[in-house]
């Protein structure tokens, strides 16, 4: 399962190679089925996608993802991608939303221990 993480924040575009710079460096000492996802010419995405099927894989990239939200008072949402391209939004979690439950997240996508 393709399981995006993306920031969302009313000025994204203020933040968004900040962000960026933050998530490639940690990305770097990853797993290699973490992708950093950047802004394009057809959207501002700034986040990672990660294939897996285990919520267990959501640990780290949750809890960093979820220290970046806090310090830049932002929001992360957590979608599934499809083959096609397309995204479903699932949840959301950050400096609003509050703290992120794995477990809760996980059974949200439909995932596995």
């Amino acid at each position: 399962m393709k399981i995006y993480m993306l920031a969302e924040h009313d000025e994204l575009d203020e933040i968004a190679e900040a962000l960026l710079a933050q998530i490639a460096e940690w990305q770097k000492e990853q797993a290699e089925n973490i992708q950093l996802l950047s802004p394009s010419e057809e959207s501002l995405d700034v986040g990672i996608m990660i294939e897996t099927s285990k919520k267990f894989a959501l640990k780290d990239p949750v809890n960093f993802l979820y220290q970046l939200a806090k310090e830049n008072k932002a929001e992360f949402v957590v979608g599934v991608q499809a083959d096609d391209g397309s995204r479903e939004n699932i949840c959301f979690f950050g400096y609003e939303e509050g703290r992120p439950d794995i477990n809760e997240i996980g059974q949200y996508l439909g995932l596995k221990r």
